[in-house]
């Protein structure tokens, strides 16, 4: 599955985005047909009376078209003004770039305003293929300009967003090289120069997030449209059921295609640059764009629940999705007169061909993905802690994503409870017209009755009494149905949005690492020696005693969970080094009672290793003035390694033994015991502005050691 879209031989040599402007044009066209008539009606609106083509009969409903196809005229000449711009910029920018590909080609002309130049497919090409964010964006000014037009307007950002996401469905699209054309940074990078770089980037996620909008569903007219011309519309276009439920599926696949698309690119660029300072700039960069994606992507999932038509298609459309997933992604089709294609299946499968999943379980696909990430761009990377760095920031991401999705999941729970309320209120309001009916038509019949009694026709009017009094019981026995349903209605919903509410917080205080813990879970996987793992445990100690505070705060207190395979040695080290600089709850980074036994007894073991090599060691005293303690208090005291190291360069009494130095080993092996008792030892008790090379004596501070026994002791 090397090339989705590939048709020529591979042995030919396409021009310079020949090859991508046909594929654009199949997406054109493969969206064309997934908005359905409806945008296809407006199409044939706009384009009415050229060249003596006339769409409508009778000259008043011409009239009544002329301010319709004007406004989408003026959408149409927006959007391709708004493309010729892209194209330019995207051409500039990889020109200042340095070295573009051979083929590269000029700007367009834009002096015109009044009349942009449209675009071909192979110029919508280099924009969605180097710059696709500012492809995507052109969604703000085509809803700008499209207030109105609703139906229109979307199904233009529709096509923007599913070019883009069909492009990039195919894995051989992902080129580092022309997504990161401007990921730049020397050596020596500092933050103003990240920031610098990321500039731009970061202004084209802004802007995504901000215009990214949830779409509108149904036949209800939207905002602005004259109330004659949405009746004509509606006359001349009969929307099936099944364009419904086919609008739907194209809604879901671009909702969950921007989803995949902007976490990718996220991962593709942390994986285009090998300067630690830029992972976390990156993906600051990108989480509004990931907030809004994820909380569309939960709103479109909860309103299957709240929108009456989603409600009423919901059968059929998990049919439709069942029927197109079980279909392969790719496969050949006959036209009528016996023609033979290639066809592509745009569905959740095809997705998964590039998809990075954030939520396990993972598909084969993704889980596919992430093991090639990880090897590539973690394990074989040549510095080890370039790709320590990279690592973590993943798994912060991971963690904030799943913070995302479960905020996301609690907005909706409330928009659920509102809507429960609001459909009280509207059961309400139809109980009174329900009952105020029966009283009208009760009244009618009483003033009836009334007229016999005048007439002394007693009979009929006792007979009408009764017709009366059995329309008011009717209509009673009706008010209590009605308000039964509602009761039942408002329960069902409640009930729904308190279960929903439950596995949200489930998820979000117990399960919150399962995303990273998953990642990490095929880190391990793909490194069957563990050197990865291991080494890891030492880069993120250095880390934590080197930072000042700890950046990803909600990735660290949940690290045990992430990392499930640690040592009991290692959990109890990353946990006092982070004492003091993390805020942690009660169940956040716990070691249980085996696990602290565990560590006890390895702390033993090694005492018991150095009293067989060299026995009585840990006994032997410093002897210093009136200073006087054993090795093992001062392995208590959380000494830092060199104020250590030049104690036990001074001689040490055993008793009934004169003083003289330690072997060079079991120094060593006491220094290695020291960093296990206190993996984030402070104790310094190194003298400021004395020569290194003077004698230990010199150089450290007796009297704050003295006075760090004397506070031990008490």
């Amino acid at each position: 599955m090397a090339n989705l879209f590939a048709k020529k031989k591979d042995d030919e040599e396409p021009v310079f985005l020949d090859k991508e402007g046909r594929i654009v044009a199949q997406l054109n066209k493969e969206v064309y047909h997934w908005l359905g008539s409806r945008f296809q009606f407006y199409n044939r609106i706009r384009d009415a009376g050229k060249g003596g083509f006339n769409l409508f009969k009778g000259q008043n409903l011409e009239e009544l078209m002329e301010a319709t196809r004007s406004a989408l005229t003026l959408v149409t000449r927006t959007l391709n003004g708004g493309l010729a711009l892209a194209f330019n910029s995207t051409v500039d920018a990889v020109t200042n770039a340095g070295d573009p590909p051979e083929g590269w080609p000029a700007r367009v002309d834009t002096s015109d305003r009044n009349n942009p130049p449209q675009l071909n497919t192979k110029q919508d090409a280099l924009v969605i293929a180097w710059m696709p964010l500012k492809f995507l964006n052109l969604a703000k000014m085509v809803r700008d300009k499209g207030k109105g037009l609703d139906f229109y307007a979307e199904g233009m950002i529709k096509k923007l967003y599913f070019k883009v996401i069909g492009y990039y469905a195919d894995p051989a699209h992902w080129d580092t090289e022309r997504l990161a054309f401007n990921l730049k940074l020397p050596e020596d990078a500092t933050l103003l120069d990240v920031n610098n770089m990321l500039g731009p980037l970061k202004s084209d996620l802004e802007m995504f997030a901000g215009s990214y909008k949830f779409f509108q569903f149904g036949r209800a007219p939207r905002s602005g449209a004259d109330a004659q011309t949405r009746n004509a519309l509606d006359d001349a276009m009969d929307i099936s059921d099944e364009e419904f439920v086919a609008d739907l599926h194209l809604q879901n696949f671009i909702i969950s295609g921007l989803e995949h698309f902007i976490f990718r690119y996220m991962l593709t660029l942390l994986a285009a640059v090998e300067n630690p300072i830029a992972f976390r700039s990156i993906v600051q960069a990108f989480e509004p764009a990931l907030v809004k994606v994820v909380e569309i992507r939960v709103q479109f999932q909860a309103s299957f629940m709240m929108e009456r038509e989603k409600m009423r298609l919901r059968a059929p459309y998990q049919e439709f999705i069942k029927k197109l997933e079980a279909r392969p992604t790719v496969e050949m089709v006959e036209d009528k007169k016996g023609r033979k294609s290639r066809k592509i299946n745009y569905s959740k499968k095809l997705l998964e061909l590039t998809a990075y999943g954030h939520l396990p379980p993972y598909s084969e696909s993704e889980a596919k993905n992430w093991y090639a990430y990880v090897m590539r761009n973690i394990l074989q990377q040549k510095n080890s802690d370039v790709g320590y760095s990279r690592t973590m920031e993943i798994l912060h991401i991971l963690m904030r994503m799943a913070k995302i999705e479960f905020e996301a999941k609690l907005k909706v729970i409330e928009n659920l409870r509102d809507f429960a309320t609001e459909q009280e209120k509207a059961g309400a309001l139809q109980v009174r017209k329900k009952q105020k009916l029966v009283a009208d038509a009760k009244r009618k019949k009483m003033t009836k009755s009334r007229k016999f009694k005048v007439l002394e026709q007693f009979d009929m009017a006792k007979t009408i009494e009764k017709e009366a009094e059995a329309l008011e019981q009717e209509g009673a026995r009706a008010v209590e149905v009605i308000e039964q349903n509602i009761t039942k209605r408002k329960e069902a919903f409640l009930a729904r949005a308190q279960q929903m509410e439950e596995n949200a917080l489930q998820y979000g205080e117990k399960n919150a690492a399962v995303g990273a813990a998953a990642v990490y879970k095929v880190v391990e996987e793909a490194d069957p020696k563990n050197r990865m793992a291991a080494g890891m445990v030492g880069w993120l100690l250095q880390n934590i005693q080197q930072s000042k505070e700890i950046s990803s705060p909600d990735l660290f207190r949940r690290l045990f969970d992430v990392m499930p395979n640690l040592a009991p040695t290692q959990k109890i080290m990353i946990r006092k080094a982070l004492e003091g600089k993390l805020e942690m709850n009660e169940d956040d980074l716990t070691v249980s009672e085996e696990e602290l036994r565990a560590y006890n007894d390895q702390i033993l073991n090694r005492k018991t290793e150095i009293g067989k090599e060299a026995p009585g060691t840990l006994e032997q005293k410093l002897n210093h003035g009136p200073l006087s303690t054993t090795i093992d208090r001062l392995l208590a005291l959380g000494l830092t390694p060199t104020s250590l190291h030049l104690v036990l360069q001074m001689p040490m009494s055993a008793p009934q033994k004169g003083a003289a130095k330690l072997p060079q080993g079991v120094v060593q092996k006491l220094m290695q015991l020291n960093l296990l008792m206190n993996p984030f030892p402070e104790m310094d008790l190194v003298l400021p502005n004395v020569d290194e090379k003077a004698p230990p004596t010199k150089r450290l501070n007796f009297n704050r050691l003295s006075k760090a026994l004397d506070s031990m002791a008490s």
